[in-house]
């Protein structure tokens, strides 16, 4: 099966980056006109001993000379200074570098330059600022990190900004299609590769050659428009993760909250029910802003996340700013407390990983197995992302065998746990049904055989522009 290239609009992609690229430089020069920015220190100099620099130094050393030639010289063999400097221009070896030394220590000192303007890309420099504002050193410049001090001083949080306009910069700007669009067809042509992660998944990317289509943030894909006449059909599984999860762990709160598949009444968010219990409101008042805390907590702890990196996550992924440490550790105790198998899980991998191989093997559901990792983190999640990948290879094969009946459509992209197709407009429903039921009928395939049996459901839109399903 070869994906056939995604539609896109590179101009108004171009016109975008071009936007992001001021945003970020006007974001620079009001972090550098702030009040609040500290000062660079000044670079301290040091003279040259030949030249116009040498010429200043004699000068400022009261030497009223016209040149620095021996010659000009001449008529001041009774200054030290000079008589160094004549010295050392005549000396070689470790005896010029002697003399150097002290015609500096005989010479006033050389005033010092005005620094350049921060530079917010230097990890040194952030540091530099950092300290400046904090009175002592951080760990690190990571993200992670200035997040922990997002709240004492407004660098932090202008510098998670930048951070933020930087990456949309350098990844996602003019660059981000290589040598992988053509003018002609108006696509782009990522390099898919069937087995791309240690988990199994479907990958895109060639470095140098080809873009990752599969990080997209989700502000870009409406840069993706279907030609005119025809439209994408984007078919999602909805939190098939944690779905894989509650069977794979029998994880009673989650499988009622799911249901089973033949169950007409939809399931419940997991998300915002997640949210009510961790912060004691009522399922309907919960906000989207309560709902992406809770979805940061389950997926993060899906991944084996511990305290200290679920705050970073949680922004990266969501946008969340304000997650402690001390927030962090609270989330993870009433999360395992609502969820105890999950905990048991975790537990049992980093005892396995704890004995005397340090590694353990896992298996997807479904059977393929990987062996011997050393990574508790990896070894926590390779079971349950590696069976999504399992299910979502299964659903494009069969979707791929069945748009064979329609005239001209074809899958242009799987995306984690998604598939984007392109076909007529006319077909667009009929589409939407074939690969939703081959999508239903692989994960049916992989977790509905056996009990405990999981309720899975898709999400699908449809449209010229390519949006989150």
């Amino acid at each position: 099966m070869k994906l056939i290239g995604m539609p896109v609009d590179k101009a108004a992609w171009d016109a975008h980056a071009d936007g992001v690229e001021a945003e970020l430089r006007d974001l620079e020069k009001r972090m550098l006109d702030a009040l609040w920015m500290p000062e660079r220190d000044p670079v301290e100099q040091t003279w040259a001993l030949q030249g116009a620099d040498c010429l200043t130094m004699l000068r400022a050393s009261g030497v009223a000379v016209s040149g620095t030639d021996a010659k000009a010289l001449k008529d001041h063999n009774d200054n030290e200074l000079v008589v160094t400097l004549l010295a050392y221009r005549k000396a070689k070896g470790e005896d010029r570098e002697r003399l150097k030394v002290r015609v500096l220590e005989l010479a006033p000192e050389k005033p010092p330059a005005p620094a350049a303007p921060w530079n917010f890309g230097s990890n040194q420099q952030v540091a530099e600022i950092a300290y400046k504002i904090l009175g002592f050193e951080i760990p690190s410049t990571e993200t992670g990190t200035l997040l922990r001090y997002s709240d004492r001083h407004p660098f932090f949080e202008h510098m998670l900004k930048h951070r933020k306009l930087k990456k949309l910069v350098s990844t996602y700007g003019k660059t981000w299609f290589q040598k992988a669009y053509e003018e002609g067809t108006g696509r782009v042509y990522p390099a898919w590769r069937q087995i791309g992660t240690s988990t199994g998944r479907v990958a895109s990317g060639e470095r140098g050659v080809a873009p990752n289509a599969q990080n997209l943030p989700v502000s870009h894909r409406k840069y993706f428009v279907a030609p005119e006449g025809r439209t994408f059909v984007d078919v999602d599984y909805s939190q098939i993760e944690v779905r894989v999860l509650a069977k794979m762990l029998k994880e009673k709160r989650l499988l009622e909250l799911y249901g089973r598949p033949g169950d007409e009444k939809p399931s419940v968010d997991v998300y915002r029910a997640t949210a009510a219990h961790l912060l004691d409101v009522e399922l309907e008042a919960v906000t989207k802003e309560q709902r992406n805390l809770a979805k940061a907590i389950v997926l993060g702890m899906n991944y084996g996340l511990s305290a200290r990196g679920l705050p970073f996550y949680a922004f990266t992924k969501l946008g969340i700013e304000d997650m402690s440490v001390d927030d962090a550790k609270a989330h993870v105790t009433a999360f395992y407390e609502l969820y105890p198998k999950i905990r048991e899980y975790h537990d049992d991998v980093l005892k396995e990983l704890n004995e005397e191989t340090g590694s353990v093997d896992q298996r997807t559901i479904s059977g393929r197995l990987r062996s011997e990792i050393t990574n508790r983190n990896e070894a926590i999640n390779a079971p349950i992302q590696g069976t999504s990948a399992d299910i979502i290879k299964r659903a494009m094969t069969l979707a791929y065998g069945r748009l064979g009946v329609f005239d001209d459509a074809f899958i242009i992209a799987s995306i984690h746990d998604e598939l984007l197709v392109e076909c007529n407009e006319v077909d667009a429903e009929a589409v939407a049904g074939v690969v939703a039921g081959a999508m239903l009928e692989a994960a049916n395939e992989i977790l509905g055989t056996e009990e405990p049996k999981v309720k899975i459901e898709v999400d699908v839109t449809i449209g010229r522009h390519w949006t989150k399903g």
